[in-house]
Parts: C-alpha cells; sequence; structure tokens
C-alpha cells in the first residue's frame, strides 16, 4: 500500500524493504547498520511497535521519519507519528488494522488491502464490521474466503520463508483487487500446509486451565511462530478467559503471549510493566506479546497476574 501511494506521488520513487529477523519485533545493531547504509530520505516504520529509543536511532538516518501503526504507544513528538492510539481525537478501535491508519493517512477509500490486515489482526471481532462487509461486498468474496487468504499470506511468515514473504508481497501490490492468485501458488500452498500440520500437533498437547481465575496457560516449543495463531485459537475457544502461551524453542529467549477474549481486559499496562524492566513487547489492549530470558518467564506471568488483579 505505502509502495504504491508513493508511486503516486513520484514516479521516480524507488521504495525499498526491510525486514527484521523473523519473529522478532525490534531491531538490532546489524539491522541499524543495514538500514544506515541505505541511506534512505524517507523511513516509513509499519505496524511495528519499536521502543522509542529504536525509533529516535532510526531518526537519525532520516529527518523524515514516520509510523504507521495501531499499537499501543506514547506520542514520539520528534517524528510524524500517526497512531489512532496517541490521537485523542480518534477512536482506536475504528482502526482495525495498520493498512485502516495508512488509507486514513492519505485519505484513500478502506480497500482490500486494510480489509486483510483487519481480518488478519482481529479475526471473528471484524466478521460483522459493516465497513468490512462494504468491501467484500465491492470485492466479491466472503469472510471465510478472504480469512482463508489470509491464512495463506501469513503462513509465509510463520514458516520462516523470506523467499515467499517478498513474493507474496509482489502478488499483492501489483494486483491489489485481484488476489486471488494467493490461493493458487504452489509454494504458499506448501507452507501452509506445513503451518497447519504444525499448529495441529501444538493444539493437541494439553494446556492448564484455571476456571477461577479464569487463564489459560499453554507451554509450547516450536522453531514456527504460531504463538499467535495458538493463542488467538484458544482465545476463540475460550473467550471469558485470559489466554497465555509461551514459547520457549530458543536457547535462552521465550516468548510470552497475552490475549484477551470478550471479557476485554486492558493488557496494556503489561507493556508499562515491560518497558520498565528492559523486555522488548508489544501489543494493545486485547493482545501483548514479550520477549524475555526464559529464566524470567515464571516471574513475569506472576507479576501479570498480579498487574492484571487475577
Amino acid at each position: 500500500m505505502i509502495f504504491n501511494y508513493l508511486k503516486e506521488l513520484n514516479g521516480n520513487i524507488c521504495p525499498g524493504f526491510f525486514l527484521p529477523e523473523i519473529g522478532h519485533y525490534y531491531l538490532n545493531e546489524k539491522d541499524f547498520l543495514k538500514i544506515k547504509n541505505k541511506k534512505p530520505d524517507l523511513i516509513f516504520i509499519i505496524d511495528l511497535a519499536l521502543q522509542e529509543q529504536d525509533v529516535l536511532t532510526l531518526s537519525s538516518f532520516s529527518k523524515n521519519l514516520f509510523i504507521f501503526d495501531h499499537h499501543k504507544q506514547k506520542k514520539i513528538g520528534s517524528v510524524n507519528h500517526i497512531n489512532p492510539q496517541t490521537d485523542e481525537n480518534k477512536k482506536s478501535a475504528d482502526y482495525p488494522s495498520a493498512g485502516w491508519v495508512i488509507n486514513d493517512f492519505f485519505n484513500k477509500e478502506q480497500n482490500v488491502l486494510s480489509m486483510l490486515g483487519a481480518i488478519g489482526d482481529q479475526g471473528e471481532k471484524v466478521r460483522h464490521n459493516p465497513d468490512i462487509i462494504k468491501i467484500l461486498h465491492r470485492f466479491g468474496s466472503s469472510f471465510d474466503e478472504c480469512r482463508e487468504i489470509v491464512r495463506y499470506i501469513d503462513s509465509c511468515y510463520i514458516a520462516n520463508n523470506r523467499e515467499n514473504i517478498y513474493r507474496v508481497m509482489d502478488i499483492l501490490g501489483k494486483k491489489p483487487d485481484d488476489i486471488r492468485d494467493i490461493l493458487t501458488d504452489p509454494g504458499i500452498l506448501r507452507n501452509l500446509e506445513t503451518v497447519n500440520k504444525e499448529i495441529e500437533r501444538i493444539l493437541k498437547e494439553p494446556h492448564q486451565k484455571d476456571g477461577k481465575k479464569k487463564i489459560i496457560l499453554k507451554n509450547i516449543k516450536s522453531s514456527f511462530h504460531i504463538i499467535s495463531d495458538v493463542c488467538r485459537i484458544l482465545s476463540e475457544q475460550y473467550p471469558d478467559f485470559l489466554v497465555i502461551i509461551i514459547n520457549s524453542s530458543g536457547k535462552d529467549i521465550a516468548n510470552i503471549y497475552f490475549r484477551t477474549g470478550s471479557n476485554r481486559t486492558d493488557l496494556t499496562p503489561l507493556l508499562e510493566y515491560a518497558k520498565q524492566n528492559g523486555y522488548n513487547a508489544g501489543g494493545k489492549n486485547e493482545v501483548v506479546g514479550i520477549f524475555c530470558p526464559v529464566r524470567k518467564v515464571t516471574d513475569i506471568i506472576n507479576d501479570a497476574k498480579n498487574i492484571l488483579k487475577l
């Protein structure tokens, strides 16, 4: 979306794309060096809640830095920070995807790509969203078909396949109004089949259920980035529970993922807690992910329970 809109403004623009290490929602020293060496005129941070210091470092590479996001963040006043979560005049619920924020900024009508982002991010919560229904009607599709397309798209990232991530971007960019080709792409289909088998394997493994505190706790070990999918599936099965998934497949670093269902517990206090303790974290009211040393997992979960008064 960004590439297409920039080309409309200036046909000579040469956009580049940088993706951090798959599964990481932060930048390391090598990442900063790669970006700096590109000598960019403009930098766009999209759907990635970087720490303020990381944003300020990037802004030293280019004075023209834009953030498009809808995660819970504090306003960074020294850059162009476009996020309904930081704007008192906007309701964050009206922006179900980062693509929604981008279209609003460029004065564009909400389209198939921002709709796919909303479905991928919010799932069943946007099935009856009037704006989503309008786009589906215009696109000539159903919610379930578009959710399937999202699964195909996401499988590339989940399966650690950078080549197919770029391939999907190429398909979406060239034919944003006719994206069903993704459903018949052999390479992407293989990704999805592999990912689905891994999710099925993980879901068959037992989890802990605390009916009194309404908490589902599940430990997993997977080299695939399925923690969000597993958490969303369990959250749909247990809509009144807080779902906590821990993936400790790494040597020293674990990923803890929190998701609320219909009880709408505000998880954003966990973001401030993570920041104060030096952990990389990101999220919104209903979803928070924290990267931490494996040895700190139990402490973090206990602290989270106390913070959320569970």
